[in-house]
């Protein structure tokens, strides 16, 4: 019987699914290099904070549209197509500033790459999705953010490290990200993630039938309701984590502290621990179970940086981040798709990473406008806001959220009468 279970037991790695955490790793480490890079070469060359968020901002607004219209692009056409076209417009934005310099060219370059993101999050996030089996899709998607976690940890290392070397000279930092977006875009082609699709362990989920108006079936075509609580939970957390994120590196600059990277890693570090570590709580325990701890890890490092008046302080802040940001981010990710049809995975995906998204780019204005305001050691106190309200939402609306779908354990209790 047990070895009949085991027989049984879907399995999560593939060649596809490793090719997905690569292009994840790539995009993200993109991102937050620059993220982490930019506020620093802006205030070099006479910017403010607020304009460094505004540069996020930028990133973020434009990634909107593509973030709404690519989960029905990828439930319709593929996760391939989606892929490969995004890459391509990522690639453009990050090899733009290669060939024209200046401020305005970055803002242009932002919005191109925050397009090309917003696909690649989509395409990546909802193949991984199909080539996960529903059972193990907790854990699935907390292995899928290994790339994102590693990138956390070297992209914005990455990106100070470059400008430390030519801060007024964004060529060496550009090459670079040229390069792993051109990476995205080689391994987009390579990944044939339709062609794989996780058994269907239960019956599938009919779509609704239900008499809409001509706005709702259209809007429905973009939004996905059973996905909203997670998306707007993780929308309020990310406007707080990338307010960490974006400006940590400035704040223990200015405070005579050194170079930040060494944050990123440990709290990289432990959001790998704690991806390796997800098929021991994923899937098995209700989300708030697991939720209300990973929140209070984020607010203990918030309080930490408030407090922090030397290098090793602001260091060890970065355990705590790491640990609770590295649950979050699956958790309510797997909340989002197990809440929704299966037919549904791209739509679902696509709200919540624009949530993801949104929630970077308001963080960023959010940093920089409360630091240019009342100074960094406050703020870290003000974002504090950002994990009391999800932690509210969860406690009202997840206390009943069951670790599996009813169809999911009844398909499990057949397994077990049949072994």
């Amino acid at each position: 019987m047990v070895k009949a279970l085991r027989e049984s037991t879907p399995r999560i790695w593939s060649t596809t699914f490793v090719i997905l955490i690569l292009i994840s790793f790539a995009a993200t480490g993109v991102v937050d290099s620059l993220q982490a890079g930019l506020p620093v070469f802006v205030e070099s060359i006479g910017g403010t904070k607020t304009t460094s968020g505004l540069l996020v901002t930028v990133f973020a607004l434009a990634g909107v549209l593509p973030f709404l219209a690519c989960g029905p692009l990828v439930d319709r056409y593929g996760c391939r197509v989606v892929l490969i076209v995004s890459a391509v417009v990522f690639l453009f934005g990050g090899a733009a500033p290669l060939f024209v310099d200046g401020i305005p060219s970055l803002y242009v370059s932002r919005a191109f790459q925050g397009i090309g993101f917003a696909g690649l999050n989509v395409a990546t996030a909802a193949g991984a999705t199909n080539v996960l089996p529903r059972e193990r899709l907790g854990e699935g998607v907390g292995y899928y953010g290994l790339g994102q976690s590693l990138a956390i940890a070297l992209g914005p290392a990455l990106g100070l490290k470059l400008v430390s070397i030519s801060p007024s000279d964004p060529k060496t930092m550009w090459i670079v990200v040229a390069l792993l977006a051109a990476f995205c875009l080689v391994a987009s082609l390579c990944c044939f993630c339709d062609r794989e699709r996780a058994p269907e362990t239960h019956e599938g989920s009919t779509p609704s039938r239900e008499k809409r108006s001509g706005f709702a079936r259209f809007l429905s075509l973009f939004v996905e309701r059973k996905a909203l609580l997670p998306s707007a939970m993780i929308l309020i957390v990310a406007s707080g984590v990338c307010c960490v994120i974006v400006f940590v590196g400035v704040f223990s600059r200015t405070s005579g502290f050194g170079n930040a990277g060494l944050f990123f890693i440990i709290s990289a570090a432990m959001m790998i621990a704690t991806r390796f570590a997800s098929g021991l709580f994923m899937d098995r325990y209700r989300p708030l179970y697991i939720l209300l701890p990973a929140l209070a890890f984020s607010a203990l490092a918030l309080v930490l940086l408030s407090a922090a008046h030397s290098r090793a302080a602001t260091l060890l802040a970065g355990a705590p981040f790491g640990l609770g940001f590295g649950v979050i981010v699956p958790l309510l990710g797997s909340v989002a798709v197990k809440r929704s049809p299966r037919e549904r995975s791209g739509a679902a995906n696509s709200m919540y990473y624009l949530a993801l998204n949104l929630g970077f780019g308001f963080g960023a204005f959010l940093g920089g406008t409360t630091i240019d305001l009342f100074g960094f050691r406050p703020s870290f106190l003000l974002w504090l806001t950002t994990i009391l309200a999800p932690a509210a939402l969860g406690v009202l609306f997840l206390r009943d959220e069951p670790t599996r779908s009813r169809s999911e354990n009844n398909a499990d209790h057949s397994a077990q009468r049949e072994a």
